[in-house]
């Protein structure tokens, strides 16, 4: 008799875990960002499983708790990315199309590249004086860090450039102002032995950049040829047309009248300029150091710093990147919650079951110790 008690016993638990369990089980909604990618210069399938591998590691940087899945396909690169905060989607663009590529220039010499990175430390963003500025702590190699310190010794109040891609092997023609910004004590520290900022980047990257005026387009038309590829920042008049015409790469800027000198940065990749200290200057190699800048909103602040975050943290991309399309929709995902009723109050959940079988098993002790 005790036997037939136990198998109905046992016939009940099963009965109440089959029924009740699956109500254990919601559904939940949740972002999905589909990015389709395509690489612009010819790639193995080796370097294009390299690059998602970069892509998901940057897309991990700004949303740990994302989940990404990559596909290759005819050359084009699909990211599935589900879990992600709306707000960080926006930088998705940018995430794909910047190479990510370091550069710390002292006088017209690059010192350190993405490879003496060592660690990056998550951006600080404050509000000094109604102004939002945002810090990105670095670490560099021993290795790197020695070879700064010998560049700079001595050389207190000289800049430091960082750039992130900056233009190489072109020509940048600029309106006339903005060439005497770059010539001004914002991008120069004035200080004898220092070279100007046009002659740094002339140096560390090839880059030329002179000034635009109507009555000089015969010779930069000239120096364009060479070049093969022109920068217009703030020019007016038909120069760009004149020059596509003669199957010259271009690429034009319009400058705001708010911020000029954002499309300088913006085009030539500049991070800052910063002005070396004394304790910099001393000959003893320093690892930490950090990029600092200004930014008119918190938001504008963080999306910069975040993105900045993501880049310094990967490997640069071996390629350059476009974007086919960006599309935002949302699936379903099944996870385990407390159980609800249709009326949506709370009966039970996977605790509740385990007591309710302890009962039953209590029940059935109790009858067959009573038999």
């Amino acid at each position: 008799m005790a036997a037939k008690w136990i198998v109905l016993t046992i016939i009940i638990v099963l009965l109440t875990f089959s029924i009740l369990l699956p109500f254990n089980v919601a559904s939940k909604t949740v972002p999905m960002t589909v990015v389709t990618i395509k690489v612009t210069e010819n790639s193995a399938i080796g370097e294009l499983q390299s690059i998602m591998t970069i892509l998901i590691d940057r897309i991990h940087a700004i949303s740990p708790q994302s989940r990404v899945e990559g596909k290759i396909h005819e050359g084009r690169i699909t990211l599935i990315v589900k879990g992600m905060e709306v707000n960080k989607t926006a930088l998705l663009d940018e995430l794909v199309t910047r190479r990510g590529r370091i550069y710390i220039e002292f006088q017209g010499n690059v010192i350190a590249t993405n490879s003496d990175i060592l660690k990056v430390s998550n951006p600080v963003i404050e509000n000094l004086n109604g102004k939002w500025t945002w810090k990105l702590p670095f670490r560099i190699s021993d290795e790197a860090a020695q070879r700064f310190a010998n560049a700079v010794k001595g050389k207190t109040g000289y800049p430091v450039d960082i750039f992130v891609d900056p233009p190489e092997n072109c020509l940048i023609v600029m309106a006339p102002e903005l060439y005497r910004t770059i010539s001004s004590s914002n991008f120069d520290a004035m200080i004898p032995g220092s070279i100007s900022f046009s002659e740094r980047i002339r140096r560390a990257f090839n880059v030329t950049v002179i000034p635009y005026f109507r009555e000089n387009e015969s010779s930069i038309k000239a120096l364009a040829e060479r070049s093969k590829r022109v920068v217009l920042i703030g020019t007016t008049g038909d120069l760009e047309k004149k020059l596509r015409m003669t199957g010259i790469t271009v690429v034009s800027f319009n400058v705001s009248e708010q911020n000029p000198t954002h499309p300088i940065s913006r085009t030539l990749g500049l991070l800052g300029s910063y002005s070396l200290g004394k304790g910099m200057t001393t000959g003893q190699p320093v690892m930490d150091m950090m990029i600092a800048s200004l930014s008119s909103t918190r938001e504008e602040a963080l999306k910069e710093s975040t993105l900045l975050y993501a880049i310094l943290s990967s490997k640069p991309l071996p390629a350059q990147l476009k974007v086919i399309s960006i599309e935002h929709t949302t699936t379903t995902s099944s996870f385990s919650s407390t159980l609800k009723a249709p009326n949506s109050k709370k009966i039970c959940g996977t605790g509740s079951l385990m007591l309710l079988s302890v009962f039953l098993l209590l029940v059935l002790c109790r009858i067959c110790c009573g038999r």
